[in-house]
């Protein structure tokens, strides 16, 4: 059996980390310590971004060991979140579309860049993860996207769905795996890899998750004729 993969952070949820425990707890602190979010959020990103230049792709994604040793504080555990809270933050469509999606003779998993402390109790929130699994973090792969080596594990996968050409689509190519944009492509790129967007195309760009059970329906028809990936990625 097929596995599709998902990206989480703007592909199914909007940031809910950042959102509902990293930005108020540093909103707290900023507010006791009489400066602003962004005066504790600079020195962090700064942080993270040496990291990543190094290679250390994992680090770079350890928010509380970055809080520790940047600023000197420790980032409070992560406690089971509101699940109506995190509901709010479930990107257009795709509680309407998932029915359709668990219709279709495929599995389903998740490869973030988010580390399993910070992903995994917003999917368990929301019931997710008896369809969600595994779920692929930096900190099990042993490394992130644009790391092609992210897909190691999950065998015959069958497309990558994401909303970053710089993470999502990049690791995808690299893999060999079909890349699906969902959604418009952000601006910027990767701090490391510094391929522009228009140097990384996707092989499908949906506008939201209702075109996704029609294309996973065909690239499985396509696959199961015995057609070559070049074949699947024909319009």
């Amino acid at each position: 059996m097929y596995t599709v993969t998902f990206d989480l952070d703007g592909t199914l949820l909007r940031s809910p980390f950042w959102r509902l425990h990293l930005r108020p707890w540093l909103a707290r602190v900023a507010q006791a310590q009489s400066a602003t979010v962004q005066d504790l959020w600079d020195p962090l990103d700064q942080a993270a971004d040496a990291l990543w230049r190094t290679g250390d792709w994992v680090g770079a994604f350890d928010w509380g060991t970055l809080i520790e040793k940047t600023l000197g504080m420790a980032l409070p555990s992560l406690d089971d979140p509101d699940p109506q809270a995190v509901r709010r933050l479930v990107m257009p469509y795709v509680a309407q579309t998932l029915p359709q999606l668990l219709r279709l003779p495929v599995r389903y998993a998740v490869v973030t860049n988010g580390l399993y402390a910070y992903q995994v109790p917003y999917l368990r929130a929301l019931g997710w993860l008896g369809w969600l699994s595994p779920v692929i973090t930096p900190d099990l792969a042993g490394t992130a996207k644009p790391d092609p080596r992210v897909f190691s594990s999950l065998g015959s996968v069958l497309c990558h769905v994401g909303d970053r050409p710089d993470h999502d689509t990049v690791a995808a190519r690299r893999a060999g795996v079909v890349a699906v944009q969902c959604g418009p492509r952000p601006t910027g790129h990767d701090r490391v890899d510094r391929l522009a967007n228009g140097h990384v195309q996707p092989d499908w760009e949906i506008e939201d998750f209702r075109e996704l059970p029609q294309l996973i329906q065909r690239l499985l028809a396509q696959r199961t004729r015995g057609y070559s990936r070049d074949d699947a990625l024909r319009r």
